[in-house]
């Protein structure tokens, strides 16, 4: 086999733009275009370096503006965000492996709904909540709004300066104060030694947090007034009313052989809705103790979702079906259940209301039988 090494004379031959180059780039080439061979030649004769450019004092300045664009952009490109740095531990806790999930025990309490949590932390910040299963109010379950309550650690709309508020007589307006919050403690400590103070909050029912705000109280001569964006103060009324005792009671639905609820969403909503699904899911069980549930409401609730008979009213008959109700249970029990004479009086007014309601009268009658 012949062998052909490639001389300095033939790698030259690349370059020229003859008919029948040894190598060449395309059939134009190949043929010797002349039109070709012409923008070959001033290929690279555009460059701003090249001796014969800027004749016209053009493009050089044009290279001037390109280079200190992009000096410009380079150094602004360099500049340094703030310097964070990372002290590791002087010595470190024993609980505590970087990487490694710790686990704690806590409760949560919203104003109105309570649960004991499970909460997963990293590095000493929480990062899940679950719902603690040795806990007696919730024994594992946990809803939505606890679930998300970890999001309110993380949010960065949380103040980071203190907030003056402005009463005006139209709205309300929040204006930020250029100051700390040390200079911000001693003028309002300042203001609250002058009286007069009202403290605003939620439902508080902790014990440590009770002893806070009385010590607080007694030191201003603070008064403290709770309030709840869902209230249960008609619960404690009633409660009142009927038993003497300001009290919110704590319901025992797996007891119940039949639960009648009137706008009461207690599997979604109302008071503890995960002690309550809990305990009535104990009592579903089938058999001949399975427990039943009627409900009459207004809009379709979890609760009614779940009732074995289901009475849509409006909210303005729910005393109607409360009174028919009673009604009908005192005339069926014929004297053996105690009903207040008032209230069987008032109730008699109702007896015959089931047509006015727009009900099914013969399941109305089976619901109060199994009353």
């Amino acid at each position: 086999m012949d062998s052909h090494i490639t001389s300095q004379d033939e790698k030259n031959e690349t370059v020229n733009n003859s008919p029948g180059a040894k190598y060449w780039l395309s059939l134009e080439q190949l043929g010797g275009d002349p039109v070709l061979a012409s923008r070959l030649e001033s290929e690279f004769m555009s460059s701003p370096l090249a001796s014969e450019d800027g004749k016209d004092g053009f493009a050089r300045r044009e290279f001037l503006k390109i280079m200190g664009a992009s000096f410009a952009l380079a150094t602004t490109a360099c500049v340094r965000r703030p310097a964070q740095h990372i002290i590791p531990y002087a010595k470190a806790p024993k609980e505590i492996t970087p990487g490694e999930p710790n686990f704690y025990t806590s409760t949560w309490f919203d104003g109105q709904e309570g649960a004991g949590l499970l909460v997963k932390t990293l590095e000493g910040r929480p990062i899940k909540v679950e719902g603690n299963p040795h806990h007696p109010m919730n024994l594992g379950g946990l809803t939505g709004r606890a679930h998300a309550e970890i999001l309110s650690l993380y949010d960065p709309d949380r103040l980071k300066a203190p907030v003056r508020n402005l009463l005006n007589k139209e709205r309300t307006n929040k204006e930020s104060v250029s100051t700390t919050f040390e200079e911000a403690d001693e003028k309002i400590t300042a203001e609250l030694k002058k009286g007069g103070v009202v403290v605003l909050s939620a439902t508080w029912p902790s014990p440590s947090g009770r002893a806070i705000m009385g010590d607080f109280a007694k030191a201003y001569g603070a008064r403290w007034v709770q309030y709840d964006a869902l209230p249960v103060e008609a619960i404690r009324l009633g409660q009142k009313a009927s038993y003497g005792r300001s009290v919110l009671p704590r319901y025992r639905f797996e007891a119940a052989k039949l639960v009648v609820s009137i706008d009461a969403d207690f599997l979604g909503t109302l008071i503890s809705p995960v002690e309550f699904t809990k305990q009535w899911a104990r009592r579903r069980t089938p058999g001949k103790d399975m427990g039943r549930l009627v409900s009459f409401e207004s809009n379709l609730s979890l609760t009614g979702a779940n009732a074995d008979d289901r009475f849509r009213i409006r909210p303005s008959q729910q005393v109607d079906v409360v009174m028919a109700l009673i009604a009908r249970v005192a005339k069926l029990a014929k004297g053996s259940v105690t009903i207040p004479s008032g209230v069987a009086a008032s109730a008699k007014l109702f007896e015959d209301g089931i047509k006015a309601l727009g009900l099914d009268e013969a399941l109305f009658e089976q619901v109060a039988k199994s009353c």
